[in-house]
């Protein structure tokens, strides 16, 4: 996996680690559980969206130079491009899903006694 995207996706974990414990401070009498993980998974996809956007936008634009390196596929590739993406948010959804679902079962008085 190149660098970047395997930085990418520890940041969008680490992330999602630090914000387990406010959420669950933070959290407004009669929020469920769902509702929390839901929350910090979406906001994860939703990092994951952009970054896979952009991603796909500059690939897309660099493939003049992409053309001399690759063998046995075109440079515009939609196949490629769309598994690469698949792969890369399959993976940014089970980094976020860990630490939303601890943030999920934390009980906001401990969250506070930790602080």
């Amino acid at each position: 996996m190149p660098r970047k995207v395997s930085a990418a996706l520890k940041i969008a974990h680490f992330r999602a680690l630090a914000a387990a414990s406010s959420d669950a401070i933070s959290k407004p009498p009669g929020t469920s559980s769902c509702d929390i993980a839901a929350s910090m998974l979406g906001e994860g996809l939703r990092l994951t969206a952009i970054g896979v956007v952009a991603g796909v936008g500059l690939s897309l634009a660099a493939t003049r130079l992409l053309n001399a390196l690759l063998f046995g596929t075109s440079p515009t590739d939609i196949v490629t491009f769309a598994g690469a993406a698949a792969l890369i948010v399959t993976i940014a959804a089970a980094a976020s899903l860990i630490p939303a679902l601890r943030a999920s079962r934390v009980d906001p008085l401990i969250a506070l006694r930790d602080e």
